[in-house]
């Protein structure tokens, strides 16, 4: 167990480094305990240390030949497959969202009016919210539908103040710029703030996926995220599919059904 652990330990540190070392080490752990070291890959988010679709690319060729001999159960070759697409999906988006985002015309202007127009559109949104509500006040019967309103808009302006973050967060990485190339204008604002929004969404579905272990299917680069079963909705749906076996002989749509759901 010591000897997982340290090889497990290891396996972050090469993260970092080559596809092929990495590869390797990841092969024996997986052959050794297939179920602990998918968990480490994937709660730690190993795959994406690099920051590269090139790098999974490369971990993926590496390990095909080794995956189509390994002493692993189908289920477990097939699961770790999905892994590395979804993956080297997800890696592919957020680098396309990288590649937009360094062609902002906001990384044009000085950082000072950056600021001021990024801390603007938050309080803009805000007084707009505060006029919105003193004219649909009348509207709400019931103190429940006003707090919903409430509760949406503060919403509203959160995910707008997140926004912002995510943007003020890159200057550290560009550098603080004391004169601007560029005036702004509200449409650089918000087209700027349509890809932070759009980030945010890509690690959110990374985190749903890694955490709370949501089924993702990968279709060139459209992603879909499905929703988790509990174990009683996934015990309902196996018994029910059970006992209309007679039925499942005759139709091969619900056996492929069936196929899918225990893969």
């Amino acid at each position: 167990m010591e000897e997982i652990r340290r090889s497990i330990e290891q396996l972050r540190d090469l993260a970092l480094g080559e596809p092929s070392k990495f590869a390797r080490c990841l092969e024996r752990l997986l052959a050794v305990d297939f179920y602990a070291t998918f968990c480490c890959v994937k709660t730690q988010k190993l795959l994406f240390k690099c920051r590269s679709s090139a790098w999974i690319s490369t971990l993926e060729r590496e390990l095909h030949p080794w995956l189509e001999r390994a002493p692993l159960k189908g289920k477990q070759r097939a699961q770790f497959t999905r892994y590395l697409i979804v993956c080297k999906t997800l890696q592919q988006l957020l680098e396309i969202v990288d590649k937009q985002s360094s062609n902002l015309r906001i990384w044009q202007a000085s950082t000072e009016d950056l600021l001021r127009s990024l801390f603007a559109s938050a309080e803009d949104l805000r007084f707009t919210q505060t006029a919105d509500a003193d004219k649909q006040e009348p509207q709400f019967n019931d103190q429940l539908g006003a707090l919903k309103h409430m509760e949406l808009a503060r919403m509203e302006h959160r995910t707008r103040c997140d926004d912002i973050t995510r943007i003020v967060a890159q200057i550290a990485h560009l550098g603080i710029k004391s004169v601007g190339a560029v005036e702004l204008t509200p449409s650089d604002i918000q087209d700027a703030l349509a890809l932070a929004a759009l980030d945010d969404l890509l690690l959110h579905i990374l985190d749903c996926y890694t955490y709370r272990n949501f089924r993702v299917s990968v279709e060139g680069k459209h992603l879909t995220m499905h929703g988790t079963k509990s174990l009683t909705e996934a015990s309902y749906t196996w018994s029910s599919l059970r006992a209309r076996s007679r039925e499942l002989v005759d139709n091969h749509r619900l056996v492929e059904e069936i196929k899918k759901f225990v893969l």
